[in-house]
């Protein structure tokens, strides 16, 4: 919904404003409605959570057109998913100063971190190396032998901290140059 310059929105509006759809619109209780105020455009973004899930290819989305443009722009793309229009969500490992994967048991953490590990490993090893360290041992033992690889996948505490310090030596030089 885009408002007029000399209409104020505000919290009492935005609540008025998701009573009123879920009293017209029949929702499940359960279901997500959120309704958000975008300053910038003077528009309300109204969201309702989707019933219907579904699986989503990572291969879909490492082929599409906005992954492959990404690279072609000497992005690092991460494929994250898609948007509620169904277009995949690109993000650039560069526009991330740290990256933090948190939470419960079962919520995702290594099939996300899967999922971006799968991103690098779609371009080419001249582009992207990568240093794992895997201590479960399981995680990324798939990796075993890939071009991308700086040595072997790490899976001993105390070789991890050899290696960060190679990686910390190597980013130092780096900057030297």
């Amino acid at each position: 919904f885009k408002f007029p310059k000399d209409r104020k929105v505000t919290k009492g509006l935005i609540s008025a404003l998701k009573q009123e759809i879920a009293r017209n619109f029949p929702l499940d209780e359960n279901k997500g409605l959120s309704i958000n105020y975008n300053e910038r455009n003077d528009t309300l973004v109204v969201t309702v959570e989707n019933d219907v899930k579904g699986n989503i290819s990572q291969k879909t989305l490492l082929k599409s057109p906005e992954f492959q443009a990404a690279i072609e722009r000497g992005d690092i793309p991460i494929a994250l998913g898609i948007d509620e229009k169904g277009k995949p969500i690109i993000g650039n490992l560069t526009d991330y100063v740290h990256v933090l994967l948190a939470g419960q048991t079962g919520a995702g953490k290594s099939a996300r971190l899967g999922s971006i590990v799968s991103s690098l490993l779609a371009q080419s090893p001249d582009n992207v190396r990568l240093m794992v360290v895997d201590p479960k041992r399981v995680e990324f033992s798939f990796l075993k032998g890939d071009p991308h690889l700086i040595g072997d996948v790490v899976t001993e505490s105390s070789d991890a901290v050899d290696r960060l310090k190679y990686l910390v030596n190597e980013q130092e030089n780096r900057y030297q140059i």
